[in-house]
């Protein structure tokens, strides 16, 4: 595994092999699109490159799977781990990092993901309608934005074809239509991920999943969820790694008062002096926010999806200056209307006497600026019926 990413990250570095990467994985799938009959009613879904059955893309599956106007579509996940998605009889998985996967990639009609489901080659065409569900609101900079950004990468955001790409409103709207130029078409419609988002409050599942974490019900759960740092990533391994800066004092006050959930992004390898319940590799981010009474995270896009909860979302953003200046963002954190701490000690003292309903106060107006639609299930809808009308 290790080798594989070490020899993925060479390629994604260096201009002369991410080239001749596209230029023969492009040739080698049309070759094999050549001679593959496109199966319209097959629909290819990946979340965040194979590594997860999750998001918006899983949103959509479900959705289709009790549909019955899908009775007769077949489904494939590209992933790596076939075990992550659930049996069914319609569905199969195959390897993302497969040639093989190539040939699924020909004979599906319809992608579906919310990161590069053809791996970064931009190949499309009029045999397959391309869904793109990106994974969340960008606050930082993505594609031709991102300073160190590597060459098939970048290459891959200025010619990705899609033909549908779904926004949560004109902020982020503006934002893909300037870090996607090829793409066909980007609607502001919400994102799929979010439809249920609420709806399991008093579920059982979510009492299940409670006890099974081991929460304190004396105590409000607080969901921390920071972004990664790619500047911070181990060379030897290709692995991101995140050190949580909380001592053991900081970490100890904290967890008095709240029951504390980790949440790393998908792209950290390792967290070290972590003292918190680790939910990282809980597939249902919905869930987990649901159960969850406040958000902290620093310039991560799950606070606009936590929001739609209307509950409180706090700050930390002890590194901005840093992060500014090797990433970049598209709006000062400060701006935001949030509540927000500068360092791991001022968190941690403005925690001890939060007033969560008037924290929650300060996230309404976040919410008409950066989700104006209400109708949640409305996203799913729209990428439904252009399935449907692809004939």
């Amino acid at each position: 595994m290790v080798k594989l990413q070490q020899i993925a990250s060479k390629i994604k570095g260096s201009s002369f092999l991410g080239w001749l990467y596209i230029s023969f994985f492009s040739t080698y799938f049309k070759l094999i699109d050549f001679f593959t009959k496109t199966d319209k009613k097959q629909i290819l879904f990946v979340s965040f490159s194979g590594r997860q059955y999750s998001d918006s893309p899983r949103a959509v599956y479900e959705k289709m799977l009790t549909d019955s106007r899908f009775g007769d579509y077949h489904f494939v996940w590209g992933v790596r781990n076939d075990h992550m998605v659930p049996p069914n009889k319609r569905t199969v998985c195959v390897n993302i990092n497969s040639l093989g996967y190539y040939r699924i990639l020909a004979q599906s009609g319809v992608w579906i993901g919310n990161t590069s489901v053809e791996r970064l080659i931009h190949v499309s065409g009029r045999q397959h309608l391309y869904l793109q569900t990106w994974h969340g609101i960008p606050l930082k900079h993505l594609g031709p934005d991102e300073p160190e950004l590597n060459f098939l990468t970048r290459y891959w955001y200025k010619h990705a074809k899609f033909d549908l790409l779904t926004a949560s409103g004109k902020y982020d709207q503006k934002i893909f239509k300037h870090i996607f130029p090829s793409s066909r078409s980007t609607q502001i419609t919400g994102l799929p991920r979010n439809e249920g988002l609420g709806k399991d409050v008093n579920s059982g599942k979510l009492v299940k999943l409670r006890h099974s974490l081991g929460l304190d019900y004396g105590k409000p759960t607080l969901l921390l969820a920071p972004t990664f740092r790619e500047y911070q990533q181990d060379d030897s391994t290709g692995e991101t790694k995140l050190t949580l800066d909380f001592s053991h004092q900081q970490a100890e006050r904290l967890l008095n008062k709240f029951n504390v959930l980790y949440r790393g992004h998908y792209f950290v390898g390792q967290t070290q002096n972590n003292p918190f319940v680790d939910v990282s590799k809980f597939s249902n981010l919905n869930q987990l926010m649901e159960i969850s009474d406040l958000l902290v995270t620093d310039y991560s896009s799950i606070m606009f999806d936590f929001s739609l909860l209307h509950k409180p979302v706090m700050l930390l953003i002890e590194d901005l200056d840093e992060y500014s200046a090797k990433r970049g963002l598209y709006i000062d954190p400060r701006e935001l209307g949030l509540s927000f701490a500068m360092s791991v000690q001022e968190l941690v003292d403005l925690l001890q006497n939060v007033d969560l309903t008037s924290e929650s106060a300060k996230v309404e107006a976040f919410v008409q600026r950066f989700n104006p639609i209400t109708d949640l299930g409305y996203a799913s809808r729209v990428i439904m019926k252009k399935v449907l009308n692809f004939q």
